[in-house]
């Protein structure tokens, strides 16, 4: 299963940084994308992710997985266009996986929220991605 998440999180991230009008929003032209974000200082903007999920059987080698994309700025509206063209990006929209590695079946987004924060001049939008994913990579995935 580690192959299918990685091979997830790369798809999310390659899609999420090659996009010009996503680049846009950042002032180094260079998404700011990372993985389980850390208390560590954030250059803003930034995107923060991490995901979690299940298995729904143990013949099936079908995976449902939860993205969650954390878009951070000073500015509500920046986060909100930003998150708006993630959601563009994602929702219903096909993801590239190694023909080895799996396959994405469906790409959804099923919650927004916009986060007061506790610190004024920070703010967030939250999204969350649903993926359901079929895992070619594990022993018994060809069970």
């Amino acid at each position: 299963m580690a192959d299918l998440r990685s091979a997830l999180r790369k798809a999310i991230m390659t899609k999420l940084t090659a996009d010009a009008t996503l680049k846009a929003f950042f002032p180094s032209g260079t998404v700011n994308i990372s993985y389980r974000p850390t208390r560590m200082p954030l250059t803003l903007p930034r995107i923060t992710m991490f995901d979690f999920g299940d298995r729904g059987d143990e013949t099936t080698p079908l995976w449902d997985r939860n993205h969650q994309l954390d878009v951070w700025d000073a500015d509500l509206d920046k986060c909100e266009a930003m998150g708006q063209r993630i959601v563009e990006l994602l929702d219903h929209q096909g993801l590239t996986l190694a023909e080895d590695e799996g396959l994405a079946a469906r790409v959804h987004v099923i919650s927004d929220l916009d986060a007061t924060q506790e610190d004024a001049d920070l703010a967030r939008k939250t999204l969350r991605v649903r993926i359901l994913a079929y895992d070619y990579v594990t022993p018994y995935a060809n069970n």
